[in-house]
């Protein structure tokens, strides 16, 4: 945690709740995300004025919104194959922002992804979400605001530092 320089106690108590949540996907409900998103706001505020402690706990917000947007569409899609009404734009809405966020953390930070892992698991998820949700990938939108950058050879190279907006 000393990474994280005025930020570390508010890191540990998110690193401490995200620990507790384990590896249960379900166990991100949105009343815990807040939870924890209200932890890294803590850390944020502590490490103003030092840069590097608050690119670190940028890269764990990035990590945590990956994870409630993925809990909040698997949880949509759980439920629409239990028959419940489910509200599909908005269903959507929350795949086409993670594909978004998903390429900006992997344009940002190539080496934090491990590939296979988010390969097997998009498979899964993905033939859920087609299924119960309707999401056949990005919404033409979506594609539009990228600039088609996932068509490009050198997309890797190219500054991302506007996505981040994107993603908020």
């Amino acid at each position: 945690s000393h990474g994280f320089g005025p930020g570390a106690k508010a890191v540990k108590k998110y690193i401490l709740e995200i620990e507790a949540l384990g590896n249960d996907l379900s166990a991100f409900t949105p009343e815990a995300c807040t939870v924890l998103r209200n932890h890294l706001k803590d850390a944020q505020k502590a490490a103003a004025g030092n840069d590097t402690a608050r690119r670190r706990i940028d890269f764990l917000r990035m990590g945590l919104e990956l994870t409630s947007l993925t809990a909040a569409a698997n949880r949509m899609a759980v439920e629409a194959e239990q028959g419940k009404p489910v509200d599909k734009d908005e269903a959507r809405e929350i795949l086409d922002r993670r594909w978004i966020l998903m390429r900006h953390i992997f344009r940002t930070y190539p080496m934090a992804v491990n590939v296979a892992v988010v390969a097997a698991n998009n498979g899964r998820n993905q033939a859920a979400w087609r299924k119960h949700l309707g999401w056949k990938g990005p919404s033409e939108d979506v594609k539009q605001r990228m600039g088609n950058v996932a068509n490009q050879d050198d997309w890797l190279h190219e500054d991302q530092t506007d996505w981040a907006d994107a993603v908020k």
